[in-house]
């Protein structure tokens, strides 16, 4: 920490910033810095490493619309921007744990390594552990520290920095401060049930969830969309996921859509999604953009893997309360929307570009509200 203070400001470089950009410039900047032999040392120091820590200042004064929770996931997944906290991250780490000044703490993933569950469950072990094992934990910190207090030194990494490097810094920070301030984060706390009012309806939590949501832009916007869930492939070797389509017909009467037997063929390998999806990809290796196959040049294969309805459930274990997943739309129009489904209670983090004026996280949240509401009313008329 006293390194951290006593650094020369005017020497610092926003190495953060290469990756909070596009990946295609994000690539030109390290093929540039890789051309200097003390920049591929310490890019290997930090890819090498289990984590990044990201020590970060208060957030207390910045967007007070927002609650304490919504600064909080802001805050985790890009730290408000570049000129705040914002590059103080090395987004292509696959963890970076952060930590601010005024408590708040989570984790920022990398995608392409594993699912989020994966990361949740990883971490919620850590801090299972270390809840049980606190007071054993200090005291064992405590010694190690005094007895090694002089070999705990920090090792500062080396950087140089070409001029046409930094100009490719500077047009991913133009970038990332873009795409920060168009992001909306619209949290719902849902507390009048959870998971065990759910299932003592009768009625998968999951499928009530998806069929809320599509409930909710039905009522906002007058259709089904086309929507995402993954569904995890992992008893399979190497499998990662599959897509949960709620968009069905079914999802029109509510008793099919709940009990929605696709789930289950999709979760045994049976999704349409991962395999047309790697036959495009093969066929654009083989035959090129030009050239192919007539089905993935049709309009409706091209809606159908567009979703303006991206979902992912991410539940915590009970005794991890107040938590949740976040992360941006996957297309313009579209909202992101994880949920975690808790006990008592279930938790929403809507998120969607402010430039785009099809869509209102504000209005989803209030038309999610009222889809919980009439659809426990309906639950419980049927009991």
């Amino acid at each position: 920490m006293e390194m951290a203070k006593n650094r020369n400001i005017q020497n610092i470089i926003p190495l953060g910033a290469a990756g909070t950009g596009g990946r295609d410039r994000a690539a030109k900047f390290w093929e540039e810095m890789n051309k200097d032999k003390i920049n591929q040392n310490s890019l290997e120091f930090v890819r090498s490493s289990i984590f990044v820590l990201c020590l970060d200042e208060n957030n207390d004064n910045i967007n007070n619309d927002l609650n304490q929770m919504e600064k909080d996931g802001m805050e985790i997944l890009y730290g408000f921007g570049p000129k705040n906290n914002g590059i103080n991250r090395w987004f292509d780490s696959t963890i970076q744990l952060i930590v601010s000044k005024n408590g708040c703490c989570g984790t920022c993933i990398e995608h392409s390594i594993a699912e989020g569950i994966v990361h949740i469950k990883m971490t919620e072990e850590a801090m299972r552990y270390a809840n049980n094992n606190f007071d054993l934990i200090n005291k064992q910190q405590n010694q190690n520290f005094e007895n090694n207090l002089s070999i705990i030194e920090p090792k500062p990494l080396s950087w140089v920095v070409s001029e046409k490097a930094n100009l490719l810094l500077e047009e991913q920070i133009v970038e990332f401060e873009k795409l920060t301030n168009d992001l909306q984060l619209n949290l719902l706390q849902f507390k009048e049930f959870g998971k065990i009012a759910i299932k003592g309806w009768g009625v998968s939590p999951d499928g009530f969830m998806q069929l809320c949501m599509q409930l909710a832009h039905f009522k906002l916007h007058g259709y089904l969309v086309n929507s995402y869930e993954s569904a995890t492939m992992r008893r399979f070797r190497f499998g990662r996921v599959d897509n949960i389509r709620a968009a069905t017909p079914e999802a029109l009467n509510w008793v099919k859509a709940m009990c929605n037997q696709n789930e289950g063929k999709n979760l045994n390998g049976n999704g349409i999604d991962n395999h047309l999806c790697a036959l495009e990809v093969l066929s654009r290796e083989e035959f090129g953009l030009e050239n192919l196959p007539e089905i993935f040049r049709d309009e409706i294969w091209k809606e159908m893997i567009r979703f303006p309805l991206s979902t992912s459930q991410v539940s915590t274990s009970p005794e991890f309360i107040n938590c949740y997943l976040y992360y941006g739309p996957v297309v313009n129009d579209g909202y992101g929307c994880a949920y975690n489904i808790q006990l008592n209670n279930l938790i929403f983090a809507i998120s969607t570009w402010k430039s785009d004026k099809r869509t209102n996280g504000i209005s989803f949240r209030l038309n999610l509200i009222e889809s919980l509401k009439e659809m426990k009313e309906l639950l419980e008329f049927n009991e």
